[in-house]
C-alpha cells in the first residue's frame, strides 16, 4: 500500500515536472545578437545534425537564460530549430546570468573550449573575449569598484597567459574579430567560410580591415566596372576595312549612311569604323 502511494507521488511529481518543462519550452526566445555570435553550420553539416537527432535524439541539453518570464536560448540554436521543425522533445538546462555581457563571456569561453576549432575561429573568439572583457573592465571603472571586481592586470596580458599565446597575438585577434564583423555586414555568408578555414581570404587581410587600413572593397578585390577596350585604329586597319567595303558592300555610301543613321557626307574614318561594327553585329544590313 505504501509502495503504491509512493509510486503515485512520483508519478504526480513527474507529471508536474513535464507540464512545467512544456510551459518553459513555449517561452523560449532567440536574440539575434547572441545567435549571430556563434558560427552557423553549412547546409551539409546541418543536414547531418538533423539526421543524427532524428536517429538518436538530442543528447546535449540546450542552455537557457531565464529573463523575466522568458527563457533566452544561448546554446543549441540549430538543435532547437530541428526539434521545432519535427515537434521533438529536447533536454534543457537553465543558467542564471547577471547581464548579456556575462552571457557573451560564457558563450565565448564555451566556443574556445570546443575541439577541432580552426585557427581562424580561435583567433576570432579570443578577439571577442578581449573586446568583451575590456568593455566590462571599463564599465567597472566607470561605476566604481564597489559594484564589481576590477580584472587583475592588463586584459591582453591576462588573455595571452590564459591561452598560452603572446600579447601581440591577442591584439591581432582583436583586429581580426573587428574586421570579420565589418566583413559580415556586407557579406554575412563569408564569415562562416573564413571561420571554418574554407575561404581564400587571409587572416592578415581581415586584420587590416579591422585596423581600418584596408576596405572591404579591397579585401574582395572589387573593382569598378571594367573600361570598355577600344581597338587601336591604325592606317592599316582603316585600309583593310575600306577594301572589305569595296569588295562586299552592294549598297551606295548614301544608302549605308541612311541605314547607319549617319549624315552624308561623313568623315571616312568614322564611316568605315561604324560600317565594320554594324557588319560584325549584323546591324544596318
Amino acid at each position: 500500500m505504501k509502495d503504491d502511494k509512493f509510486k503515485g507521488l512520483l508519478q504526480g511529481l513527474n507529471q508536474a515536472k513535464l507540464l512545467e518543462d512544456d510551459e518553459i519550452k513555449t517561452k523560449i526566445v532567440i536574440r539575434p545578437e547572441l545567435k549571430d555570435l556563434i558560427p552557423q553550420l553549412f547546409s551539409e553539416e546541418l543536414t547531418q545534425l538533423e539526421e543524427n537527432i532524428l536517429r538518436e535524439g538530442v543528447r546535449d541539453p540546450l542552455i537557457l537564460w531565464p529573463v523575466d518570464d522568458k527563457y533566452v536560448l544561448i546554446d543549441g540554436h540549430n538543435r532547437f530549430a530541428i526539434c521545432v521543425k519535427h515537434n521533438l522533445q529536447f533536454p534543457f538546462k537553465k543558467i542564471a546570468f547577471n547581464d548579456e555581457e556575462e552571457v557573451k563571456a560564457w558563450m565565448i569561453l564555451t566556443q574556445l573550449g570546443r575541439r577541432n576549432l580552426s585557427p581562424e575561429a580561435q583567433s576570432y573568439f579570443r578577439g571577442l573575449q578581449y573586446r568583451n572583457e575590456k568593455g566590462r573592465a571599463r564599465l567597472v571603472d566607470s561605476v566604481g569598484a564597489q559594484n564589481g571586481p576590477r580584472p587583475e592586470g592588463r586584459t591582453a596580458e591576462r588573455l595571452a597567459e590564459q591561452h598560452n599565446v603572446s600579447k601581440n597575438t591577442i591584439k591581432r585577434d582583436n583586429d581580426f574579430s573587428v574586421g570579420l564583423e565589418i566583413v559580415a555586414e556586407s557579406n554575412p555568408a563569408i564569415k562562416n567560410e573564413i571561420l571554418q578555414g574554407k575561404s581564400k581570404i587571409k587572416m592578415s587581410d581581415v586584420q587590416e580591415v579591422g585596423r581600418k587600413k584596408k576596405s572591404v572593397k579591397e579585401l574582395f578585390h572589387v573593382d569598378e566596372k571594367p573600361k570598355q577596350q577600344v581597338a587601336k585604329i591604325t592606317p592599316k586597319s582603316i585600309a583593310e576595312i575600306a577594301f572589305s567595303f569595296v569588295g562586299n558592300e552592294t549598297r551606295s555610301i548614301e544608302e549605308v549612311c541612311s541605314a547607319l543613321r549617319m549624315d552624308h557626307p561623313v568623315e571616312p574614318i568614322d564611316f568605315f569604323i561604324k560600317w565594320q561594327v554594324a557588319r560584325n553585329s549584323k546591324i544596318g544590313d
